[in-house]
């Protein structure tokens, strides 16, 4: 039995309208190495744009304000109103540290904003859809994240701000894999085939983590593959 899935069935009804009286931030995690790349992510093009404005332009259509979270000294375009850059506050810990620094500065830059929807830099087809689902099936619970069967994808998932100091105890106790975090919280596992209502072919769940995907996202949108 998976560990999460009766957490999952505990919430309670009565609470499932409460959402819509929240506010939500969004948070980009962008700090990671791009090993598998061999390039920074974020600032590789993507038609008329880099990847980071892309997921910061669909974010914009739905969350505010928004936070990127990057490793020190990572170079990034210029960022309008409402979008702040903050680096790492642990580097090198994988989404861990980056979900621990994005959701503390949503704390303080929007103490109003009570969840966020967490996302990597590299979603090109990202829909603002799929975003408002997730917010509506996250209701009072912790956290809500996209469950394939035997993935969760956490960088697709809305987490309460208030997870901060949780996620700082998990970090001191070397538990750095964001299942931890799941299996300590009231999560919602949401099915990917519920998802599937708002965005048929899960292309929200597509990312760029290698050369060959990155070409393969550029091929779809329609745009030219560099040499």
């Amino acid at each position: 039995m998976n560990p999460l899935s009766q957490k999952s069935s505990e919430h309670p009804e009565s609470e499932h309208s409460e959402i819509t009286k929240k506010s939500v931030g969004g948070i980009i995690l962008c700090g990671g190495r791009s090993r598998r790349m061999g390039n920074d992510k974020p600032t590789m093009p993507f038609g008329p744009e880099t990847l980071i404005e892309r997921t910061i332009g669909i974010l914009e259509t739905v969350l505010s304000p928004i936070i990127v979270v990057a490793h020190e000294n990572q170079s990034l375009p210029q960022f309008h109103d409402h979008v702040y850059l903050v680096h790492d506050e642990l580097p090198d810990l994988g989404p861990m540290g980056g979900l621990l620094t994005g959701l503390a500065e949503m704390k303080r830059r929007s103490p109003e904003t009570e969840i966020a929807y967490v996302s990597s830099c590299d979603a090109p087809f990202l829909k603002p859809e799929f975003i408002s689902k997730m917010i509506e099936l996250s209701n009072s619970y912790e956290i809500a994240v996209p469950y394939d069967g035997k993935y969760h994808h956490s960088l697709s998932a809305v987490y309460q701000i208030g997870l901060v100091e949780k996620i700082r105890s998990l970090i001191k106790e070397n538990q750095l894999r964001p299942l931890h975090l799941f299996e300590q919280s009231n999560t919602h596992q949401v099915p990917c085939e519920e998802l599937k209502k708002v965005d048929p072919e899960l292309e929200s769940l597509i990312n760029t983590n290698r050369p060959e995907e990155y070409h393969a996202a550029l091929k779809k949108a329609g745009f030219p593959i560099p040499d």
